[in-house]
């Protein structure tokens, strides 16, 4: 895209060897660029969350515990970052 920007540029004033500044490309839209990336932020923290539940439903699956408070101890022992949402999502998938 910046090459693409760079050529535009580059056309439009006659001269070939002419690039458009970095800090001068964007210089009027920076809130058109922070919506991207905090969606992108968003979306890498969501997949980050599934792949963690996805691991403790494993763990889940590989211990076979007795009660859900044995499993939310167990998830809590291996994953003690983890949000209480998180863990039971894990233990009962239905809730989601």
């Amino acid at each position: 895209m910046a090459q693409a920007l760079q050529q535009s540029a580059s056309q439009g004033s006659g001269s070939s060897s002419r690039t458009i500044a970095p800090e001068h490309r964007w210089a009027g839209s920076p809130k058109m660029e922070m919506p991207t990336s905090r969606f992108a932020a968003l979306m890498a923290h969501e997949a980050e969350i599934e792949r963690r539940i996805a691991a403790m439903k494993q763990l889940v699956c590989r211990h076979h515990p007795c009660s859900s408070s044995e499993a939310l101890r167990l998830l809590n022992a291996h994953f003690p970052g983890s949000s209480l949402q998180e863990r039971i999502r894990a233990i009962h998938p239905e809730t989601d």
